[in-house]
């Protein structure tokens, strides 16, 4: 495997695992499958960190294919979450063809940081993704929990006095 960032359960034995290189990989019985189930890489901005962030399966992934992906853009590494659908005379890849973009977020931080990756489906049917903030997250910046922690700790004690 190659920077694993996430995964999605076919069966009992059967798992898909997206990486940061930009593809997803089949897992049957514990053995990784020689052809990936998809492969974007010439899609992804940085095989390294900035890839596949995250996959799921539709509820009703057995009958219609569809596998969600979100990804950061080669070029102006903007998120992109895409559907794909699983081809139809081989279920062990999906068609790079198929995508179907359904929702693109630009991404003003030149570091591009703070990406988050998680998408799934909820018991109500609906998509739900994640953002993050797109802070750089350097020690003193906005995205700097240390300087969250010194900003918000004497206002909740504050409060908790006045309780």
């Amino acid at each position: 495997m190659n920077r694993p960032t996430d995964i999605a359960a076919l069966s009992l034995n059967e798992f898909l695992i997206s990486q940061t290189d930009g593809k997803i990989q089949l897992i049957r019985n514990g053995v990784v499958q020689l052809t990936p189930f998809l492969t974007i890489s010439s899609k992804i901005n940085d095989p390294t960190w900035e890839g596949i962030f995250g996959i799921t399966l539709h509820p009703d992934y057995v009958t219609n294919g569809y596998l969600y992906v979100h990804y950061c853009r080669s070029g102006d590494r903007a998120s992109v979450y895409a559907r794909y659908t699983r081809k139809t005379l081989n279920p062990d890849q999906a068609d790079p063809t198929s995508e179907l973009i359904i929702l693109t977020i630009p991404y003003t931080n030149p570091l591009g940081a703070h990406r988050s990756g998680r998408i799934g489906f909820g018991p109500d049917g609906y998509l739900y993704i994640t953002t993050g903030d797109s802070s750089p997250g350097l020690v003193g910046s906005i995205g700097d929990p240390d300087k969250l922690a010194r900003i918000y700790k004497p206002l909740t004690e504050k409060y908790f006095e006045l309780m």
